[in-house]
């Protein structure tokens, strides 16, 4: 939160903590890269925050999965649709 009020970020599965949560679509922890893209299409943007990670990010939507390595998700991240400029850096 950036107030102290609001959550601005509501991160699923952090550290690699398996997770039961899906979207509507089905894709959550251990999806394939391949998989997201094939539901949602190219994402708005992708980062790399460290080396072995990216950032999947779908701005319109208001989720970004963090795909490791292996390219399979690791952590789901729910956001205000149109805000991720304010969280991520591209």
């Amino acid at each position: 939160t950036l107030d102290g009020r609001h959550v601005e970020l509501l991160v699923l599965g952090i550290g690699g903590i398996p997770i039961a949560q899906k979207t509507a679509e089905g894709i959550g922890f251990q999806s394939t890269a391949a998989g997201v893209v094939k539901i949602y299409g190219p994402p708005t943007a992708e980062t790399v925050p460290r080396d072995g990670q990216r950032n999947m990010i779908y701005d319109e939507l208001g989720i970004d999965f963090q795909v490791f390595v292996t390219g399979r998700v690791n952590e789901l991240r729910i956001f205000k649709p149109g805000t991720a400029r304010s969280i991520w850096r591209f």
